[in-house]
């Protein structure tokens, strides 16, 4: 009897069955093996390349996840530290924050231009400088001081005395004196030039006109030393011819000298004799003195009976002539002649105080020995000076 497996199936007895057969199973299996090992792939990996990858720090984040891993950070920083503020505390220890990535510098070195800070006293200050300070002694200083204080207080009298107390101390600097000639010719525009009269004034005196009476008739009757133009000058009478009787008149009552300094090209007018107890600076004016040192230096004292407006000049060098009234007149239109007193200047003649039509030549030595002055300022002096009584220095 024939077993079930002996006996033959019919799908076997089909030509070509048997062979397909065997495809299909060999096709089924390599799948499944394929399958299985893909499993075991991915395990592996799984267990070993993944767990390596994130202990070595790999992979590389992009730009954009570094800084957003690091602004996470810093963050969490922060929101630790305001958890423990609240569970501490009020001492709050100080958090270190990761620093910022320095930004890429693209300039090169040769365009890079730095520009420093300037330090405190670099910085620059447009507000005028501060006025100078005294370099005098304290005594010098206190008096000068002492007369600001006066002057503020309107009493220009007493402060000019000061002023001038401080100018004639030797131990005042220059720039000092300078300052204080400069204060004094302030304050005597108003004093002398004027036509104010101070009570305490020693100086001045007051004078009622009577009728009849002229400029030029007071000075020879009140013995007032000075011209009577310089009457009208300080008290401003534009027209001597209109005066009248019960007007007052200022009148000085001592003598007007000059200091001149040739080094510095400069004449000092002064009330009562220099050197005294009682002199007193008036103002200052620029002079123009003798080429190649011919100005002598030494005592002087207005000529008596010499001075002239107006002048007519001979030229000593080339006879040349002027003519009163000549514009082209180089003394211009004052001369004020000088006679020595002492070894060095009696025997010379032909030196004087004149004016000038070349303003250029003030501050310089041009002239042939004399003094130049503008002809402004050659008008106060030749009015203010004396004939025989205002003395002349002329220091080196």
């Amino acid at each position: 009897m024939a077993l079930a497996s002996q006996i033959p199936r019919p799908d076997l007895l089909r030509p070509g069955g048997s062979r397909r057969s065997r495809k299909r199973g060999r096709r089924n299996r390599l799948v499944g093996v394929l399958f299985l090992f893909a499993i075991i792939a991915g395990a592996v990996w799984l267990v070993f390349f993944r767990d390596g990858a994130v202990e070595n720090g790999s992979p590389t984040p992009d730009a954009d996840e570094s800084t957003a891993v690091a602004a996470d950070t810093r963050d969490s920083d922060i929101i630790d530290l305001l958890n423990r503020r609240a569970d501490t505390s009020d001492e709050i220890p100080a958090v270190v924050l990761p620093p910022e990535p320095a930004p890429t510098d693209t300039t090169s070195d040769a365009a890079r231009t730095i520009e420093p800070i300037p330090s405190a006293d670099e910085t620059p200050d447009d507000s005028p400088p501060p006025p100078q300070t005294s370099t005098s002694p304290a005594t010098i200083r206190a008096m000068v001081a002492d007369g600001s204080r006066k002057l503020a207080a309107g009493e220009l009298v007493e402060a000019r005395a000061l002023f001038n107390r401080a100018l004639h101390d030797p131990r005042t600097t220059d720039r000092d004196q300078a300052r204080l000639r400069d204060r004094l010719t302030e304050l005597n525009q108003t004093l002398v030039f004027e036509p104010v009269l101070m009570p305490t004034d020693p100086y001045f005196r007051e004078y009622i006109l009577q009728p009849g009476d002229a400029l030029s008739r007071v000075v020879r009757r009140e013995n007032v030393s000075v011209h009577s133009m310089f009457l009208q000058r300080i008290n401003q009478i534009s027209n001597p011819r209109t005066i009248r009787a019960g007007q007052s008149l200022k009148l000085p009552t001592g003598v007007f000298h000059a200091i001149i300094y040739k080094a510095q090209y400069r004449l000092d007018l002064y009330m009562d004799a220099p050197g005294g107890a009682d002199w007193m600076y008036v103002r200052s004016f620029g002079v123009g003195l003798g080429e190649y040192d011919s100005t002598p230096v030494g005592s002087w004292v207005v000529t008596p009976d010499r001075k002239m407006t107006n002048p007519e000049w001979h030229n000593p060098r080339t006879g040349e002539y002027f003519a009163p009234d000549d514009p082209n007149n180089p003394i211009g239109e004052y001369w004020l002649p000088l006679t020595g007193t002492d070894p060095n200047t009696q025997v010379r003649s032909g030196y004087g105080i004149h004016g000038t039509i070349e303003p250029e030549s003030i501050g310089r030595a041009v002239s042939m020995g004399c003094v130049r002055m503008l002809p402004a300022d050659v008008a106060i002096v030749w009015e203010a000076l004396a004939e025989g009584k205002s003395t002349v220095e002329i220091q080196p």
